[in-house]
């Protein structure tokens, strides 16, 4: 929750309530996953979802440059897998999750619209033990792809699709959507 945030905080600084053209613009909004789970862990908890908060800034490359790049967290503070077996002792899983990354972005059309790609790494803690190694807390990388559009004055909406293999644990594809606003 501290380093969220912070997040908040560098966001703000680096933003004005209205930024001019080639400054960095601060983002916070609310954020839903919808996740499948693969190999292992699908085959136990196939499906869940994740709730939570993001904090970013994206710096143009220029004042006229259609590309800006920027940083992004997240912290997913509520989330569930379902079991897909009757058999399991633990129906649903509580998820905690953090993710930090970079994504760049590219303004696409004569209007505010943007495709981005992202990378970057996530914490996620469970409340029982995961296969494939049984363990409760995995670190790994994760790479998405998605759209952004302008909606509702300075809020935007975003959809990733993203992909996740923990090192040593689970692998996943998840949608992510996201209501930011420009702060």
């Amino acid at each position: 929750l501290a380093a969220l945030t912070l997040a908040v905080v560098l966001a703000q600084a680096a933003s004005s309530a209205h930024a001019d053209e080639g400054k960095a613009i601060g983002r916070f909004g609310i954020v839903s996953v919808g996740r499948s789970n693969l190999g292992e862990l699908g085959d136990a908890y196939g499906t869940g979802f994740l709730l939570g908060l993001h904090a970013g800034i994206d710096q143009p490359l220029s004042g006229d440059s259609r590309w800006s790049v920027g940083i992004g967290w997240t912290a997913l503070v509520r989330g569930y897998y379902f079991a897909s077996q009757s058999s399991l002792v633990d129906q649903t899983v509580d998820l905690t999750e953090v993710d930090l990354g970079l994504r760049a972005r590219r303004r696409v059309g004569k209007h505010v619209h943007y495709v981005f790609g992202t990378l970057g790494g996530i914490l996620s803690v469970s409340s029982v033990p995961l296969p494939p190694s049984n363990q409760r807390r995995y670190l790994g990388p994760y790479g998405g792809i998605g759209y952004e559009q302008p909606a509702f004055g300075e809020w935007s909406v975003s959809a990733e699709a993203r992909s996740s293999n923990l090192v040593d644990g689970p692998r996943s594809l998840s949608l992510v959507l996201s209501l930011t606003a420009g702060i």
